[in-house]
């Protein structure tokens, strides 16, 4: 139509131009300089000059850009020589520039948005021995424990409040401990479903975090599992909050307050004869 003006969003313009850049960079030192060439070029080459090539094929920018350096300092006019290792600076630059938006993002949790500055920086080098991704990975797991422990606190803490009042003489049916125990319900079931996502962890340092905190991981837990506000096994699904609810009184009402020493005094299948004689739903 006459007149008419095609805009285009600037984000995608952004992300266009980024793509083509991660492709000249890329493209342009392994088409440009891999090969053994004819000519004038293959008359200009240097001793030694191979060995770089080989690094711009295997995209080892930290050792082609030294190594250039070293071949400037004897034929400082070399012109293919000195593109190759500028070349390599600057993907070495992106990489960097690339790297540190994707520290920014994680420490402000935007996963997704660090994750593609890490994965487009991997594919510009995925010779770095700082492996971006793995980073990720370790940076994103150990959030996810650290999540984890963050949300067993909370529960505990609101639990043991719970229980502070039931000493206190509180009755464990009374509207307000009631209410209370229901809030518990959805908190024990995120816990459940970041129990899940933590047993897929693989980055070493997010193991050793879950490691040293596994004390106090199944000290909660197994507290909880007792009084039926997190299922024993990962299969079993929660029943509805009402009766999530009933049980925990009943458990309350028939065991008391320290379930270590009942668990100390029972085996599991004794326990769950008790609580089939007390009418408690299980799982």
């Amino acid at each position: 139509m006459k007149g008419m003006v095609l805009r285009v969003n600037p984000r995608w313009k952004s992300i266009v131009f980024l793509i083509a850049i991660i492709g000249i960079l890329v493209l342009y030192p392994i088409s440009r300089f891999s090969g053994s060439g004819n000519g004038s070029s293959q008359q200009n080459r240097v001793p030694g000059e191979d060995l770089g090539d080989s690094y711009l094929k295997e995209r080892t920018y930290t050792q082609a850009v030294p190594f250039f350096d070293k071949l400037l300092e004897s034929n400082p006019d070399h012109v293919e020589i000195r593109q190759k290792r500028d070349r390599s600076q600057e993907i070495l630059e992106l990489v960097n520039s690339l790297s540190v938006k994707g520290d920014i993002a994680l420490g402000k949790k935007q996963r997704e948005k660090a994750y593609d500055y890490f994965r487009q920086a991997n594919e510009l080098f995925p010779a770095n021995p700082d492996n971006l991704l793995l980073r990720f990975q370790s940076a994103y797991e150990q959030d996810l424990v650290n999540s984890y422990l963050d949300l067993l606190t909370d529960v505990n803490t609101r639990w043991g409040l719970i229980k502070d009042e039931v000493r206190g003489g509180k009755q464990v049916t009374s509207k307000t401990i009631t209410k209370r125990i229901k809030e518990l319900y959805f908190l024990t079931r995120e816990i459940k479903s970041q129990s899940l996502r933590i047993s897929d962890i693989g980055a070493p340092e997010a193991v050793e975090l879950y490691k040293n905190n596994k004390q106090t991981i199944n000290s909660i837990t197994d507290e909880l599992k007792f009084y039926l506000m997190l299922p024993n096994l990962p299969s079993q699904e929660f029943r509805d909050i009402d009766v999530y609810t009933q049980n925990v009184q009943k458990i309350v009402q028939a065991f008391g307050l320290d379930s270590k020493a009942v668990r100390e005094k029972y085996s599991f299948a004794e326990l769950r004869r008790k609580y089939i004689e007390l009418d408690i739903l299980d799982w």
